[in-house]
């Protein structure tokens, strides 16, 4: 949480991935930063899916998706939408193609 406290929005792209892995290793209770990290997981994924690296998007959305809050389609559906969209691009590609209909 320290390293993307100090990472400026300029730098905060260039150390995504860095910073999603060890914040992932945390166990965040407050809704509030689980859906921050839920969305930094999701910038994560985007990237890796930019970059082709399909397994990478697929493990940063499902780790967005398990920090989601049950009424996240309430409370950021833009987000909620985004993250599923990455999610299901990313299982099909990787073959896990019931997961990426589901």
């Amino acid at each position: 949480m320290l390293l993307y406290s100090a990472a400026q929005e300029q730098l905060l792209d260039s150390m995504i991935f860095v910073i999603v892995e060890q914040i992932n290793y945390g166990d965040v209770q407050d809704p509030a930063w689980r859906l921050k990290i839920a969305g930094l997981n999701h910038r994560a994924a985007s990237k890796a899916m930019g970059n082709s690296n399909f397994a990478g998007a697929y493990f940063y959305s499902t780790a967005a998706i398990k920090l989601l809050p049950r009424d996240h389609w309430d409370i950021d559906y833009d987000l909620s939408r985004n993250i599923f969209l990455v999610m299901g691009n990313a299982a099909y590609t990787e073959g896990h193609i019931e997961e990426a209909t589901r």
